[in-house]
């Protein structure tokens, strides 16, 4: 027996449609493809895109640029490593603390 509710929340689904990083998304495909998501969709797309977030960096410089036919981008990223340390960087981390 299936006791969820399956009639849309229609205030949470237009607050998840004024989503800035769900608009972003929905702009870039068909306003036929766009406008069928459901709410119990929309809200798994926004907890997706929220996996890929990246943290804050005390520097964050991104642009393009063009050279010939081609578009380059890129990106210059500045802050604290807060990720556990691979086992290569081990030994590096060992090193720098004995030449402490």
């Amino acid at each position: 027996m299936n006791t969820r509710n399956t009639t849309p929340d229609p205030v949470a689904l237009q607050a998840l449609r004024h989503d800035p990083a769900l608009q972003n998304l929905m702009e870039r495909m068909p306003a036929s493809v766009s406008d069928s998501f459901t709410e119990e969709q929309l809200a798994a797309l926004k907890l997706a895109l929220g996996a890929r977030s990246w943290g804050q960096h005390a520097i964050d410089w991104r642009g393009t640029l063009r050279l010939w036919r081609y578009w380059y981008y890129w990106v210059f990223l500045v802050g604290r490593n807060r990720r556990t340390l691979s086992r290569g960087e081990l030994p590096a981390l060992k090193q720098a603390r004995s030449a402490v």
